[in-house]
């Protein structure tokens, strides 16, 4: 709980009018407002000191062009601070604050300013109030068109927190946005993640409905806080948020050094992909008759794409296979530069038998170079050995698992091409069908497609089967078999699951939810589920959620295999440990109490002063929910400056163990009054405290209006861009009501 001092004065009216509570459009708005509207209007938002264009806006650019723009499909992107040079909208052009390492690089004396909080805050404010005002311009000019946000870090924060706006003061604009992508959000908000064995490790059904992909069970809120509630109602099933693992800024790890991740968000076929990849099948079922047609002819083509796809070729290079290969050849040459052109990466492994010159090698490794491929082909036709008919197949195939650089999350799948049976166990190292069938699983999964003679396909039914993959009989010789093995992988669904690992008591019961599974251009007809993951399908046709108790602990693998009435069908599996608790980070305790009490003699300040039983490495101090730099851990006190007047200001306090692990923050709010205190005694040199507030540790802030000139949080994003070591104070008499401002204005790289 927190407890706040309030001081109404004029002051607050200034704060809220220098905001954007209750702020109409204004003006006709910058040079892109003249653009002729598009089917699909985009807007960005962009990180924490991000040029203009930087990597993750021209992924979200490139993605959704490659995906949705068609003859009858048109695109318009903006990107927020885009038209500053025309005065932006509304009066406002976000221009994203950088962040120097402030959560481990800014050590505090006894005095500090305040002053960044309040230059992120309204960083913040700035970019809420021009999206805001752009949309109500672009929607009341595109009547007809579908609106599509997203933000990353601190960007993310702003759409969040301009949904709300929308919502409460433009219902009809916010209920005009289709879809809305949040990355690396730092006000990120998963109740489900809470707790020692949190609902979402176990796969609640109850899960919030903006979760995406987010690795790590247990994040329930962002590095700056939660946003309470993180979307309006309406938006929740049109809203889609993604956390890397380990990503501190957006709360996926406790520890501030992990960030590295945090700039992954833009990866080929990472979380930027796939949020195009939903927007796309969402305008589907939107878009008028005519674009919707002209949209999925575009995507059928591209479908297998869409979630990133990593194709081998495991081919049989003995004696018998000579003809094969040769016809085989060409046509592979030509498929392989289609699936290129996906953004699919194609290996090859070649196979003999025990005793020969070699049993399985790698020759070429996921590639995305014709070139390479081609030459990896052509390299097969010098074929020899083979004593007798079965073959290492199943040695090869574990080569293929261990030994490539499979992508995460993408669709997988291996192509054997072979006329002979295979050896079960392999007698090269006693690999078993079973092996291979679980370690397919294990990689996230690989499917497995035999491309064999008529009389052998029963034979391996059961490995294909196993793998939910396909048996493709040669019928019509090896070259036609080859384009329908490839063909069924190209238009074949994507199967989703939110986990990749599960945790959960031995009693609990476990829901897995395929729901995000989709298909282009067919139906999904059913969902069979292989709860130990050893092949056979214990629940078939079972629907797309559903739920299972193990009994007893014991890790296990999970699948789900999903067919579409195309004669198609695809997996996906995760992990499953029960009785074992998710990972969790040793973490410092919170401070015991918190003080916040007004400085004799000293407008516009506040001292600190905690209590805790341990002395940490450091301790990090927030103002509004920015961290503004760290403590060392044998202090309890501190000093700010450069704070508002007649505006509750909130304060925070957290312990950073020596791992650099972050404890739960206490947090007090303190209202200073206009009038300056007096001091006790005019020789002091040293501020006194006037006045304090207790407060109790709380173990999660509360809501945070989304309306405040300066709402709490910010973004970490971990970018270019430094501040300089220059550092100004100003002190600004405002209209409306004696304010006191003093802002930190630190000179660093624009945007221009």
């Amino acid at each position: 709980m927190r407890t706040s001092i309030h001081i109404l004065s004029s002051a607050l009216l200034t704060m809220s009018a220098l905001g954007l509570a209750a702020t109409p459009a204004q003006g006709a708005g910058g040079s892109q407002m003249s653009t002729p509207c598009a089917v699909v209007e985009t807007v960005w938002a962009a990180g924490s000191g991000q040029d203009l264009g930087a990597g993750d806006q021209a992924r979200w650019v490139s993605e959704l062009d490659r995906l949705i723009m068609t003859s009858k499909v048109s695109v318009h992107h903006y990107e927020l601070g885009q038209d500053k040079g025309s005065g932006g909208y509304g009066g406002h052009s976000y221009d994203p604050v950088d962040v120097d390492n402030i959560w481990n690089g800014n050590p505090l004396g006894a005095w500090a300013g305040s002053g960044y909080a309040f230059d992120y805050g309204k960083s913040v404010d700035t970019g809420v109030g021009e999206l805001y005002n752009y949309l109500i311009q672009r929607t009341d000019k595109c009547g007809t068109a579908q609106f599509v946000l997203g933000g990353y870090s601190q960007g993310a924060q702003v759409v969040g927190q301009t949904m709300e706006k929308l919502n409460s003061e433009r219902p009809s604009v916010a209920r005009r946005i289709l879809f809305s992508a949040h990355f690396g959000d730092p006000k990120l908000y998963l109740p489900e993640g809470k707790g020692v064995w949190p609902a979402a490790c176990r796969g609640s059904k109850d899960n919030s409905a903006w979760r995406r992909l987010v690795p790590d069970c247990g994040t329930d809120e962002g590095s700056l806080g939660a946003r309470v509630p993180y979307v309006p109602d309406f938006a929740k099933s049109q809203t889609g948020l993604w956390c890397n693992h380990d990503d501190f800024v957006c709360g996926a790890s406790p520890i501030v050094t992990k960030t590295a991740t945090h700039g992954e968000y833009k990866v080929e076929s990472g979380p930027i992909a796939k949020a195009a990849v939903e927007i796309a099948e969402k305008l589907l079922s939107v878009l008028p008759a005519d674009a919707a047609s002209d949209l999925q002819a575009h995507l059928l083509p591209i479908a297998a794409g869409r979630a990133g796809l990593d194709v081998v070729f495991v081919i049989d290079t003995t004696g018998s296979m000579y003809s094969d290969i040769a016809a085989a050849l060409e046509l592979a040459k030509s498929s392989g530069s289609a699936l290129h052109a996906l953004g699919a990466r194609l290996a090859v492994v070649a196979y003999r038998d025990a005793g020969d010159s070699y049993t399985a090698q790698v020759v070429q490794a996921l590639t995305t170079s014709d070139s390479k491929f081609n030459a990896a082909l052509a390299s097969l036709l010098s074929v020899d050995g083979g004593g007798d008919t079965p073959e290492a197949l199943l040695h090869a195939l574990m080569t293929s698992f261990n030994s490539l650089d499979w992508t995460p999350g993408a669709t997988k799948a291996a192509v054997v091409l072979t006329d002979a049976n295979f050896h079960s166990p392999d007698e090269v190292d006693g690999t078993t069908t079973a092996d291979v069938i679980r370690r397919s699983l294990e990689v996230d999964p690989v499917n497995v497609y035999p491309v064999v003679p008529d009389p052998l396909a029963e034979t391996y039914r059961p490995l294909a089967d196993a793998t939910s993959g396909q048996v493709v009989p040669q019928t019509e010789g090896t070259a036609t078999a080859l384009v329908t093995a490839l063909n069924k992988i190209q238009s074949r669904p994507v199967a989703r699951l939110p986990l990749a690992d599960y945790y959960g008591e031995s009693a609990a019961e476990f829901t897995f939810d395929a729901r995000q599974s989709s298909v282009i251009g067919a139906k999904i007809t059913s969902y069979d589920w292989d709860f130990d993951g050893d092949g056979a399908f214990d629940l078939v046709d079972g629907g797309p959620l559903v739920q299972h108790s193990y009994g007893t602990a014991g890790d296990r693998l999970l699948q789900v295999r999903v067919r579409a009435d195309n004669a198609t069908v695809a997996s996906a599996s995760a992990k499953v440990h029960v009785g074992t608790p998710p990972p969790t980070v040793a973490r410092p305790s919170a401070p015991s109490s918190l003080t916040a009490s007004a400085v004799t003699g000293t407008a516009g300040a506040a001292a600190l002063v905690w209590t805790a039983s341990d002395s940490p490495a450091k301790w990090a101090i927030k103002v509004n929910d920015v961290v503004i730099g760290t403590r060392d851990g044998t202090v309890r006190d501190i000093t700010l400056g450069d704070l508002p007047i007649g505006v509750s200001t909130d304060f925070a306090v957290a312990a950073i163990s020596a791992t650099n692990a972050v404890g739960s923050f206490t947090h007090v709010s303190l209202t200073l009054s206009s009038a300056t205190p007096t001091p006790t005694s005019s020789g002091s040199t040293t501020p006194t405290p006037m006045s304090s507030v207790a407060t109790p540790p709380i173990a999660s802030p509360s809501a945070a209006s989304p309306f405040s000139s300066n709402p709490p949080g910010g973004s970490l994003a971990a970018t270019g861009g430094a501040w300089a070591d220059l550092t100004l104070w100003a002190v600004g008499l405002l209209s409306l009501g004696t304010l006191l401002t003093v802002g930190s204005v630190r000179a660093r790289r624009g945007r221009h």
